[in-house]
């Protein structure tokens, strides 16, 4: 259980930055929007299994312009319950690529943790709002159906970002290559496209600072439980200073 609620808290941190308008897809998220995501537990009740979980009130979020980020953050959680429960995925899809990368793959590190429990999900929002609230169920075989779709979305919209780093190593037989970033020492080890091995204006030097564009694949067994992040470099330029 405790795996569970610590990646529901990571999908509502993630949530949280999106409703915010302060999307990032690396790095850390901004403290502020933490703090008005943060979940505690009050009490735990028998049966299949049950829990009740609260969001920290925020005094300086109340106001009559802007709904509290906990309430917006709630509110999009029980829709992705709800959408992941239908055959047809469209509007999860569409509601996934709203929030961004992101949540999207904290959603599915979350579903990741129901797999183990083989039984179906329910959630009760209980809002101090009157005009908000609701219940949904995610059936298990459901939970499973749409870790497998969000798969098939990062295949078919992959990430795409720069970053700036030493060529730590290069296989002229596999093409790989290995970039450390300035920022914070993380090693990317992908395959150079076409475009970038038959570039002959970029000589590969170990040891040299490049800015490299990167596309990421991510994807989740659902059986095994394995994460497998694949990196391909898609261009390669000398880093300027």
């Amino acid at each position: 259980m405790g795996i569970v609620l610590n990646s529901l808290q990571d999908l509502f941190d993630a949530v949280g930055q999106s409703e915010s308008g302060k999307v990032s897809e690396n790095g850390r998220i901004q403290k502020e929007i933490i703090e008005k995501t943060e979940l505690s537990v009050f009490e735990t009740f028998q049966g299949s299994f049950g829990i009740k979980l609260a969001l920290a009130p925020h005094p300086q979020q109340l106001n009559f312009l802007e709904r509290p980020i906990g309430e917006r953050v709630t509110e999009t959680f029980i829709q992705l319950i709800k959408f992941s429960n239908t055959v047809d995925k469209g509007m999860l899809k569409e509601y996934l690529l709203k929030l961004k990368r992101r949540s999207a793959s904290r959603y599915r590190k979350f579903l990741m943790t129901l797999i183990n429990s083989e039984a179906n999900f329910y959630f009760d929002w209980g809002s101090v709002n009157p005009e908000k609230g609701g219940k949904a169920v995610l059936n298990f075989d459901n939970v499973i159906q749409t870790i497998d779709f969000i798969n098939k979305m990062e295949v078919e919209d992959p990430a795409e970002y720069t970053v700036n780093g030493q060529l730590i190593a290069a296989n002229k037989n596999t093409s790989n290559l290995e970039i450390e970033t300035f920022q914070d020492k993380k090693r990317y080890i992908g395959k150079a496209n076409s475009k970038v091995v038959n570039n002959k204006e970029i000589e590969l030097t170990i040891g040299r600072f490049y800015t490299a564009k990167i596309q990421e694949i991510s994807s989740i067994n659902p059986t095994t439980a394995e994460e497998k992040t694949e990196y391909t470099i898609i261009d390669l330029l000398y880093w300027n200073r």
